[in-house]
């Protein structure tokens, strides 16, 4: 055979396993990724999505107005309310119902939140909404408020003042400039709960539906707002409002009351029409209403939202310059196992490329035995004709030798290669989890949840997958290039003159491109935070924004963060390719310099020889023109693996400190002297605390909101750090193991917690107590005739607020621990549930210290003591029955507020 028939034989093999190991498993697996993607963006596009229009008359009234007519809503096969009729003019309609009687269930179907079973639906107006657990989103208060709507000057500080926030805005630093964070944590359930509702308000609509926004306020902002807002500015408005405020129902035109599927309706003695006897019809009450056009206000200023900016400064990340330090690449190493691990999987790369080389120099001198064969006589007898023959046989056993050698090496290198990688992935998602999750509430009230998506989704998916392919690339064609460049030598040692040339071409277009490709793919995963937090948050808030027709506004946003993203990726991904492609070139002209040097120069050298420098010129072509793009694309994607290492040095909280046997046995509490600041500002949400609470003791804590009474609960619990003192049972709490000290104190926080797994992880999350156990505890609270399983998983508003408070009650009932504190328990309850809760409390915990925080003062009367708080101070405390006896007390204000 010619040694040149041979050559093209051998490559044209290697083209085509090239093509069956590589290119064709690459676009089956592309090819399955896009079959699955679309496949999930079916399932999303197919979901049934609700009107975005409501039903209209065919004839347009002038005044707005809602009409149920026979509506029956079922929901996973449960009647909510069934066969509904009635027709509101305009007025106050108060809507009451007992826990999980569908109240909020009503309003979001009159929003097509929910679909209608049967029967229609009209309504004539545009709608404001408020809902019941307050939606804000990552800007300043005052985007919040105004939501894209042009900025007037009156009406916005009308709004302020009905819904009672310039004393609160007073007391934060920037006003309504203040950054709301995810969640807006940084704000008190009530401040939050009227930006909610300044927004419904700030709207100039003509219905306002209203979910029970007044019971996580004070008494004496409630009754504000209740004057100012609902009576008064809404006055000639149509207003829905869901509330247990007893005092509303002498104000409301209508009362309707949920209850068992039925919409019982009443109308109040302010109205003198008694004519219609069908008693879910409600008449029609004459409307006076007065649209004030708030574009033609003297004070009018246009301030369009501009939230991309904003937002932008909201998710930016500290914007680190220059290489990836040396120190991410010896972290990344010794998470995979260090050195050693390394050095392992290091050495096996060398067995196999010196196979790979060995393997190449065979072809070469077979080629070259196979010409010396065609020149010898091949008559039989011929002794030199036999020996070459035999050193072929000898050669191709070498040959198949070196080539079941390499498949092997090369089976163990790859498995080698995934468990260092798999194994430095654990690691880091383990470091970075454990460091967030034991993390302060500091960081969560400075970062924000894009931000955090962002590293545990797009930087952990480049340390997975994008980097172990470059580094298993990289290794490989270093050794390729060395044993490649020996190869070439020994076939003439004027080539090492271009190959220079071109190492040194190809350094210094590789020190121009990482210039701009660093800081590219650092933007590139940074401007990925702001699409993933503000989706979120978008979701989390789609009935107001539905409500308020605003679909287009956030489409827009979410655009304008999308294609900033799409921007940074493409500008990353151009710049790679035009690197690529000049790398092409130079290694394009290194080829053609190695061909004219045996073309011109070396014309009688050896096939093998010749056919050896030509394959390996382009084994050096291809090795380094993808070599070079492995190099800057692993330096570049390593910036993920640096900003996911950020992750694994934050500081925890301490989980050091003594623990205690049979502690505590007594409940007694002592607060000396307790500051509490949330920030670095130094700014203290409590200053000076003091009181104490004697052992199987009950404190009642109130005060406006922002007072600092959550706060109180917070410095028991250690969230943030305090100074002072705070003793239990005598043992200061700061010489306890955190884990200690928290699991001996049970709480219920005014946002209840349920995850979405099974009923029984969320009563009992240790898996300690027997079905029994929890079945008696959701006896107690009322919750048994609702659930028929522990084992199905939660889903989202399977329970209405209350129960979910039901709910954390019976967890905290079955913990059976020596102190209990809750947060506003009775927040979003109606009068049958809050005596309930009252009742479990007094008997359940009659020996145990419990510290309550409430605004219906009547939970707190039968406290030994009572701790008023305002601006984070103490103003008054003692008994009950004392501070009521101080009518100049701001405790007996709160409690005698009259409408």
């Amino acid at each position: 055979m010619d040694g040149y028939n041979i050559y093209a034989g051998y490559y044209t093999f290697l083209t085509l396993t090239l093509t069956i190991t590589i290119v064709f498993p690459f676009a089956t697996f592309s090819l399955s990724q896009v079959i699955i993607a679309i496949k999930r963006m079916q399932t999303l596009v197919h979901t049934l999505e609700t009107h975005s229009k409501r039903t209209r008359r065919t004839v347009k009234t002038e005044t707005p107005e809602v009409e149920f007519s026979n509506v029956t809503v079922i929901i996973d096969d449960k009647t909510i309310f069934e066969n509904v009729s009635l027709h509101v003019f305009s007025g106050l309609t108060l809507i009451t119902g007992p826990t999980g009687s569908g109240k909020s269930v009503f309003l979001l179907t009159m929003l097509k939140e929910f679909e209608i079973s049967d029967g229609k639906l009209f309504v004539d107006g545009r709608l404001s909404y408020a809902s019941q657990e307050p939606w804000l989103f990552p800007a300043s208060i005052k985007q919040n408020i105004l939501v894209g709507n042009n900025y007037n000057h009156k009406r916005y500080q009308e709004v302020l003042h009905v819904c009672d926030l310039n004393y609160d805005l007073d007391l934060l630093e920037n006003g309504d400039s203040t950054i709301v964070v995810d969640g807006g944590v940084n704000l008190s359930k009530g401040q939050r709960s009227r930006i909610n509702l300044a927004r419904a308000i700030y709207q100039n609509s003509d219905i306002y539906l209203i979910d029970d926004c007044l019971s996580s306020l004070d008494p004496l902002v409630s009754n504000h707002i209740i004057k100012n807002c609902i009576l008064k500015l809404l006055r000639d408005k149509l207003v829905f409002l869901v509330s247990h405020h007893s005092d509303l129902k002498h104000h409301a035109a209508n009362i309707l009351n949920l209850r068992n599927g039925n919409v019982n309706t009443r109308k109040n003695y302010l109205s003198n029409d008694v004519e219609n006897d069908n008693p879910y019809i409600i008449p029609r009450i004459p409307n006076t209403l007065v649209k004030a056009d708030i574009t033609t206000s003297i004070d009018f200023e246009t301030e369009k939202l501009n939230e991309t900016t904003k937002t932008n400064k909201i998710y930016a990340e500290i914007n680190k310059s220059g290489s990836v330090p040396l120190k991410v690449y010896t972290e990344y190493i010794r998470m995979g196992g260090g050195k050693a691990t390394f050095l392992g999987v290091f050495c096996i790369f060398i067995v196999t490329q010196l196979l790979v080389s060995y393997k190449d120099k065979l072809i070469s001198n077979w080629v070259n035995l196979e010409d010396k064969i065609s020149r010898n006589n091949h008559t039989i007898g011929n002794v030199s004709y036999l020996h070459l023959v035999e050193d072929r046989n000898q050669l191709l056993r070498h040959y198949t030798g070196a080539v079941v050698g390499l498949s092997v090496a090369t089976l163990i290198r790859g498995w080698a290669l995934f468990q260092f990688s798999k194994r430095i992935s654990v690691s880091l998602h383990k470091r970075m989890l454990n460091c967030v999750i034991g993390a302060s509430l500091q960081f969560f009230d400075t970062t924000f949840l894009g931000n955090i998506v962002n590293r545990f989704s797009k930087d952990l998916d480049s340390v997975d997958e994008n980097i172990p392919f470059p580094l298993n690339n990289l290794i490989s064609i270093v050794f390729e290039t060395i044993g490649s460049i020996i190869l070439i030598s020994s076939t003439n040692i004027r080539l090492l003159l271009p190959i220079a040339l071109l190492f040194v071409s190809l350094i210094f277009l590789r020190c121009v491109y990482i210039k701009s490709g660093r800081p590219l793919k650092r933007l590139d995963v940074s401007t990925k935070s702001p699409v993933l937090g503000y989706l979120n948050a978008t979701l989390e808030g789609v009935p107001t924004i539905k409500a308020f027709g605003a679909e287009k506004i956030v489409t827009k946003e979410f655009e304008t963060h999308h294609n900033l993203f799409n921007s940074a990726s493409y500008s990353y991904t151009a710049t790679l390719k035009a690197f690529v492609f000049v790398a092409d070139v130079f290694a394009s002209f290194f080829v053609a310099v190695v061909i004219l040097q045996f073309v011109i120069f070396d014309r009688d050298v050896l096939p093998g020889n010749f056919g050896l420098a030509i394959s390996q010129s382009y084994a050096i072509y291809n090795v380094i023109f993808y070599g070079m793009q492995k190099w800057v694309d692993l330096e570049t994607q390593m910036t993920s693996a640096e900003r996911a290492m950020e992750y694994t040095t934050i500081q925890k909280e301490s989980e050091s400190g003594l623990e205690i046997e049979n502690w505590p046995n007594l409940g007694e509490i002592k607060y000396e002297n307790v500051c509490l600041s949330v920030n670095e500002s130094g700014s203290y949400i409590l200053k000076n605390i003091n009181f104490h609470i004697k052992p199987n003791g009950k404190l009642g804590i109130v005060g406006r909101t922002w007072a600092g009474k959550s706060s109180v609960i917070s410095a028991l619990f250690r969230l943030y750090e305090i100074k002072g003192r705070i003793t239990l049972d005598g043992v200061d709490i700061k010489t306890l193991s955190l884990h200690f000290l928290r699991s001996n104190i049970s709480v219920i926080p005014q946002d209840p917690l349920l995850l979405s797994e099974t009923l029984r992880d969320n009563i009992d999350p240790e898996q300690v107590h027997t079905d029994e156990e929890i079945w008696n505890a959701l006896r107690t609270v009322g919750m048994n005739k609702i659930i028929s399983t522990l084992n199905a998983n939660i889903k989202k508003f399977e329970f209405s607020c209350s129960q979910n408070r039901l709910l954390c009650l019976a967890r905290v009932l079955i913990k059976k621990k020596k102190i209990l504190a809750v947060d506003e328990i009775v927040e979003h309850v109606d009068t049958k549930t809050e005596n309930l809760i009252y009742n479990i409390i007094n008997e359940h915990f009659k020996f145990c210290t419990v510290i309550k925080i409430a605004h219906r003062l009547k939970f707190v009367l039968d406290c030994d003591k009572v701790l008023v708080l305002d601006n984070g101070s103490v103003v008054e405390y003692d008994s009950p029955e004392t501070l009521l006896k101080n009518q100049n007390g701001l405790f007996y204000k709160m409690y005698n507020v009259l409408l």
